[in-house]
């Protein structure tokens, strides 16, 4: 990347995802998102992502080859698991790629630095709650997820050329609706 300026930034890490969207076959395609330079932040945004004239988040999607791994994701691999389940019903219809959304990652713009000032990233583990292997409110921020997130944000900024330190990773927990508490 030749231009280090803020948005030069952020239009290379949007390049980057948007070459590795999740519904392309490649195995790193993990990526979806929305990038909006000039746009003002939606009401429904937490206070907490709030970058007013700026909105940059993606999702990292995981699947049954590249997930954080452990005996829980093993089970939606195993017979009669979630991704074998899905398996089953793709073969007889479509064949693409099996995922399950993992994580949101929202990059921070500072109008005063006019540069990404920080990371957030927040987890919630899908595949394992639809699957009934935990509750939503145990889904998370869990240790092994935002571990695995926070290699693939790493990839996304190496990936991108970008010379400067890839900024902090700040964990954020998201609140939870009523119906999700069990």
């Amino acid at each position: 990347m030749q231009d280090d300026s803020g948005f030069a930034k952020l239009q290379a890490l949007v390049d980057v995802f948007a070459r590795n969207y999740f519904t392309r076959p490649e195995p790193e395609a993990l990526f979806s998102g929305y990038a909006k330079f000039d746009t003002p932040t939606p009401a429904s945004y937490s206070t907490q992502i709030a970058t007013p004239g700026l909105v940059i988040w993606h999702s990292i999607w995981c699947t049954p080859e590249d997930n954080p791994g452990g005996e829980l994701y093993a089970r939606l691999n195993a017979t009669g698991g979630l991704w074998d389940r899905l398996r089953q019903v793709q073969h007889l219809t479509v064949d693409k790629k099996l995922l399950s959304h993992l994580a949101t990652c929202y990059w921070v713009w500072s109008h005063e630095q006019q540069d990404i000032a920080l990371v957030q990233v927040n987890t919630k583990a899908y595949g394992l709650i639809d699957d009934g292997i935990i509750r939503a409110y145990q889904a998370q921020n869990r240790a092994e997820d935002v571990a695995w997130a926070k290699q693939k944000i790493a990839w996304l900024w190496q990936q991108a050329g970008i010379a400067d330190p890839l900024p902090e990773i700040v964990l954020i927990r998201l609140e939870q609706r009523r119906n999700e508490d069990d």
